[in-house]
Parts: structure tokens; sequence; C-alpha cells
């Protein structure tokens, strides 16, 4: 499967933040704002095109050979959705006090 390359990987970050220098700290506020949106657009994008795997998923369960296919891949699937979403909150939590007020409602978009 495809691996994932989300908005928030440490180095997309560095080369996002380098590029904020020359900008006014509200610019820079609103920079990191939609960086973070990209990021949870990304990760809940990961979400619906996992949750599309339904019937494959259904497929290997039925058929005891597919057993360890539909074991490894929804272990994948966790790790990728857990990774994805870590970093965007470590992103999160790195800019709490760049993004102001804008941090509860990102954090809210991440959900659970």
């Amino acid at each position: 499967m495809s691996k994932s390359n989300s908005n928030a990987d440490l180095s997309s970050l560095m080369a996002f933040t380098a590029n904020l220098a020359a900008l006014s700290p509200d610019e820079i506020r609103k920079a990191k704002r939609l960086y973070i949106a990209n990021a949870i657009a990304e990760y809940e994008a990961l979400k619906i095109q996992q949750d599309g795997t339904w019937l494959l998923r259904v497929l290997c369960a039925i058929i005891p050979v597919g057993w360890p296919v539909l074991i490894s891949e929804t272990t994948r699937m966790k790790a990728e959705r857990h990774s994805q979403r870590q970093k965007i909150l470590n992103a999160l939590e790195i800019w709490r006090d760049d993004l102001g007020e804008s941090y509860d409602e990102l954090l809210k978009q991440v959900g659970e």
C-alpha cells in the first residue's frame, strides 16, 4: 500500500517554518493555522480512504487464507492513522502559543 506523506512530517515542517521569516506575526499565525488545517484534511482523507476498503476486509475475513492479510493490513492502517494524528498533535503543541484561539478549534478537528 502507499506510504502517507503527511503535511506534518518533520522535514516539511522545518521547510515551512524556514519560509516564515519574512512574514508579519499575523501572517505567520494564519500560515501556521492553514498548515495545520491542511494536515488535518490529509488525515481525514486517509481515514476515508482506509474506511473505503471495508469490502476487501470483509472478503479477507470470510476466507481463512485471507486472515493474515486482514490482520497485517488492519495493523498497518491503525499505525498509519496513529502516526499522522500524532504528528498533527505535536505540531499543534509546538505552535500552541502562536495559534492562539485557533488552537482549541484545530485540536477539536483532530478529534479521537
